[in-house]
């Protein structure tokens, strides 16, 4: 009896929480300073150093291919932090910690205003399948811009749930508005939240004061609007580029992997056979996915044969993540990362329509999640239990040395590289033209001349004048060599301009130790 008067006391609940979470942020944190290094980490993070340093803006100053809050948000980090690789990934796991916390808040109060086991287990349940889901798994610990806008859109249904309940709805229409806004400021796809909730507000009665729908919809567009402000400006300052950045790269990434006979994930049909293989055939993706549909489906069925409707924040939360998977499938080509979007929903659909099932339906479903979640923890827990053991391959560490490395032998002046962050970490500089990597350099040659003047992109047939005002004080290759090059045949292509230029104008490759790349080399006058 002792036993039992522990467990149910508020002190238990308490300890139970504060390891949990301590766990769950050592998990996310240990990723951060392990995971491999992706060179679509180099524009989030360049950009940010370039901006902390130069005060430099996407789409004027450099090309940009993402919606541009990010870089704004690791350049005033950086201002404080001096622009490392490590920083950039520590505020990504800070929106994601931030992410779980908001959704077990959301899951544990549909059990009640106050801490019940019930409500703690579904919720560490929820957190628990998020920071395993194949998808997150597949881009966590990176410094991308998935973290930012997934905290955003759960603080916005978030803000959506308190319109039913408080005397100021309309004010909390508007916040939820504006973090819409700004999570499709950080990233494109998140702007179809927008659909279901600006809906939900127009379409469906609800209990709140304020019963006028049409100016609740209008004051959540004011809002979403107020989010992207920042965004149009700078769209206002570059429109050609900000068009290149966030529509037109888009489309030449798909003639550049269609040009290199990828074939992966490219048509409708391959992407649907991608998301099969890759997140369905996966034990968490298939039983998410069927609870889900599960879900969806039993509620239909009470509407038909019963005439009970759902639940307005299943059927909002169910929209939203079936909005998010929608746009998941909009890229050429897909990968897993982009599926990730969807799965804080689809769980709140999950633990809201398990609690609808009934005790026995509804323990059974939480049951199966709990084994899956076991099943599906194992080999990361595995992975990140070896990285524990080797502190010294950490890539952020690999980063610090590596910038270490760069900085004793060249002390001052402009780094030529498509690795801009190494040069930038070492408190060198990179060409701005560059902030994105490989990315607007490996499309450019399928532009026009006229046309890569006109998005602020070069070529290699523009190398030359380019850097002909401001030569580099040295060159640094390799970083791409794992990587495709301008056609199927050159695998190191990309790089194949920065060595002719080198040995044209006299530079000599330097024994150079190499800690992030398999391969790299040096070049120095």
């Amino acid at each position: 009896m002792g036993i039992v008067k522990i467990l149910q006391s508020r002190s238990s609940q308490i300890l139970f929480l504060t390891t949990y979470w301590i766990l769950i942020a050592f998990i996310l944190l240990l990723r951060a300073f392990s995971v491999g290094l992706s060179h679509d980490e180099y524009q989030f993070v360049a950009s940010g150093q370039i901006f902390a340093r130069y005060f430099l803006l996407p789409y004027r100053d450099y090309p940009f291919l993402h919606m541009p809050y990010l870089p704004f948000v690791n350049g005033v980090l950086f201002l404080f932090t001096g622009g490392a690789l490590l920083s950039a990934r520590l505020i990504n796991e800070i929106f994601f910690l931030a992410s779980a916390l908001l959704l077990f808040v959301l899951i544990q109060r549909n059990f009640g205003k106050s801490l019940s086991w019930a409500g703690i287990g579904a919720g560490s349940i929820a957190v628990g399948l998020m920071v395993f889901d194949p998808s997150f798994i597949d881009m966590d610990g990176r410094a991308l811009n998935h973290a930012l806008p997934t905290f955003l859109g759960l603080l916005a249904f978030s803000f959506y749930l308190q319109t039913g309940s408080s005397p100021h709805a309309l004010r909390w229409i508007a916040a939820s508005g504006v973090a819409v806004g700004l999570a499709t400021g950080a990233r494109l796809s998140f702007a179809v939240m927008a659909i279901p909730l600006l809906a939900a507000l127009v379409l469906f009665p609800s209990e709140d004061l304020f019963k006028n729908r049409l100016i609740k919809g209008v004051v959540f567009s004011l809002g979403f609007l107020g989010g992207l402000l920042p965004a149009a400006f700078l769209f206002f300052l570059a429109p050609q580029q900000a068009y290149y950045g966030n529509l037109l790269y888009i489309r030449l990434n798909t003639i550049y992997r269609q040009q290199l006979d990828f074939t992966n994930a490219m048509s409708l049909r391959q992407k649907l056979g991608f998301f099969i293989t890759t997140i369905l055939e996966t034990p968490n993706g298939f039983v998410e996915y069927l609870l889900f549909f599960s879900v969806l489906g039993a509620a239909a069925l009470r509407l038909v044969r019963k005439r009970q409707p759902a639940r307005l924040d299943l059927l909002v939360s169910a929209s939203l993540a079936v909005a998010l998977l929608a746009a998941g499938f909009a890229p050429t080509p897909v990968w897993p990362q982009y599926f990730f979007a969807p799965i804080p929903f689809l769980l709140l659909v999950l633990f809201y329509g398990l609690q609808g099932w009934g005790s026995t339906l509804g323990w059974l479903g939480m049951a199966i999640l709990v084994a899956v979640l076991l099943l599906g923890s194992a080999a990361p827990l595995g992975t990140l239990w070896q990285a524990i053991h080797h502190p010294q391959d950490w890539t952020t560490a690999k980063a610090a040395l590596q910038a270490n490395a760069l900085r004793a032998v060249v002390p001052s002046g402009q780094v030529l590289t498509l690795a801009p962050i190494v040069p930038l970490e070492a408190g060198l500089g990179a060409y701005p033209v560059f902030t994105n990597g490989p990315f607007s350099w490996r499309t450019a040659p399928i532009l026009a001349p006229e046309k890569r003047t006109l998005y602020g992109v070069i070529g290699p047939d523009e190398l030359e004048d380019y850097l002909a005002k401001d030569p580099p004080a040295a060159i640094l290759t390799g970083p791409e060599q794992n990587y495709e090059g301008f056609t199927a045949d050159d695998t190191l292509g990309l790089e194949s301009p920065f060595t002719q230029y080198a040995q044209f104008h006299g530079y000599r490759p330097q024994i150079f130790p190499c800690k992030l790349y398999t391969q790299c080399t040096l070049w120095l006058k």
